[in-house]
């Protein structure tokens, strides 16, 4: 995220974004759900990050704010730390309360692949996002919300850093496993070879 970037910014760009998906979702839903009031519609989200995190936390309001605004029922679910085994149990089990529309992210396709196409086939509608475009269209989901490929942003940020002289560089990663971080880590060591330069990942915590 550009440090340009303000979060209250980022706030209602999230909200735009879900105003989007809701609307988007009225014509990718099955008929009879057409016709509920919007007090009826129940969306899930069940993504990687907590609630609590500072990046999140901005996701949670954007979501809230929307659902606001359309005047539908949202609830947010995440694991108490990065744990993709239990965000798979998690989306199983809202998958199995049958809400209107599940919004998920993807960290690790394969881990998340079955429950994800498990939730589509029963026909709810699936949105990914923050990460996990590259499921979208092999997995038939319905939208992706999100930035930009998190590879190229790591291979500018190595360009940049290398134009300044660096020549050994630090990528820290609080979730390790989360593809989105693993490619912009490898972007941005790719982004410093370019300059003869290289750089190490240092795996972290939330903390």
């Amino acid at each position: 995220m550009s440090a340009l970037f303000s979060m209250s910014g980022l706030r209602n760009a999230l909200s735009a974004a879900a105003l989007s998906l809701a609307f988007a979702g009225a014509g990718i839903l099955p008929a009879p759900a057409q016709v509920k009031k919007e007090s009826d519609v129940r969306i899930v989200f069940v993504t990687h990050g907590q609630a609590n995190d500072v990046y999140w936390s901005v996701v949670k309001n954007g979501m809230q704010a929307a659902a606001q605004q359309l005047g539908v029922k949202v609830e947010y679910q995440a694991p108490e730390t990065f744990d993709v085994v239990r965000m798979a149990r998690m989306i199983e089990a809202a998958t199995a309360s049958k809400p209107d529309g599940l919004v998920v992210s993807i960290p690790d396709m394969d881990a998340l692949k079955a429950p994800v196409e498990a939730a589509k086939a029963a026909g709810i509608p699936v949105v990914v996002i923050d990460s996990g475009e590259e499921a979208v269209e092999p997995w038939g989901l319905d939208l992706f919300v999100g930035g930009g490929s998190e590879y190229d942003n790591g291979v500018k940020a190595g360009e940049i850093m290398a134009k300044a002289g660096v020549k050994k560089g630090v990528c820290i990663n609080h979730e390790v496993g989360n593809v989105s971080l693993d490619k912009r880590c490898e972007g941005y060591n790719d982004g410093l070879k370019k300059s003869g330069g290289s750089s190490d990942v240092v795996a972290a915590t939330m903390d």
